[in-house]
């Protein structure tokens, strides 16, 4: 591995580990290089690569910061719904439920529930979102328990800013990068209703997983869409 890969490995290891929080100011680039035992060149070319991931964030004339996700409308960018004209659109999200399960195998599988011993429970969140007041999809992200202790709907109830920023702003996780599998389903009665639409008519599957630092999923999503009027795009983070 090239050596400024390896030092990017580590600063990786130091931000899960906490040693720098989110807002945080990174130490220079000549005390990064002593901490490391390598030169500048190499530290810029390792910081230059989690910027470019949006993990980091240079500020002209300030330094190197650990990125943070304000609580805006703007931090859709794992997620976002364009019309046939490519003009993009914010959804509003309508929670519906949120329950504390036992994860299905597949949910296991997909969030690595074995990291937490014998606690295999999740939070189960169920959700509309719509544009201009028509509801055009449904979500139903789950998330670990033993990452995200006391969730609750109080705490996912505002409905202008992703639950990626929540997750954020209340538990310290970063999602840096999302895997998404993409096929078609029918729409069953209760969602028919929910959307608007024919029984059985075609939706669109995305079924996605969320991750943070070092490959650690944090959320496993499956959503339903009706793309008659919309259209779902995504922007993957890097795969540091």
């Amino acid at each position: 591995m090239l050596l400024y890969k390896e030092v990017k490995e580590k600063i990786i290891q130091a931000l899960s580990e906490g040693k720098w929080q989110a807002g945080d100011k990174l130490p220079v680039e000549s005390d990064l290089a002593e901490m490391y035992g390598v030169s500048k060149s190499t530290i810029r070319a390792a910081v230059g690569e989690l910027v470019d991931a949006n993990i980091l964030a240079r500020k002209q004339g300030k330094g190197t910061f650990v990125a943070t996700e304000a609580v805006s409308r703007n931090l859709y960018r794992f997620f976002y719904l364009v019309d046939a004209a490519g003009k993009r659109h914010f959804p509003e999200r309508q929670l519906l439920s949120i329950e504390r399960e036992t994860a299905p195998d597949k949910v296991i599988g997909a969030l690595q529930l074995y990291r937490y011993g014998s606690n295999r429970d999740i939070f189960s969140i169920q959700m509309l979102f719509k544009i201009n007041g028509q509801a055009v999809g449904r979500s139903n992200p789950c998330v670990p328990v033993a990452l995200f202790p006391g969730l609750d709907a109080k705490e996912i109830q505002p409905d202008d800013v992703s639950l990626y920023s929540l997750y954020h702003t209340m538990y310290n996780i970063n999602v840096i990068r999302v895997e998404a599998n993409v096929g078609v389903s029918s729409a069953t009665p209760a969602v028919a209703r929910e959307l608007d639409v024919w029984p059985q008519a075609p939706l669109l599957k995305i079924e996605r997983i969320a991750y943070t630092y070092q490959d650690v999923p944090v959320e496993y999503r499956t959503i339903l869409l009706d793309t008659s009027e919309i259209q779902y795009r995504i922007e993957q983070g890097s795969s540091v």
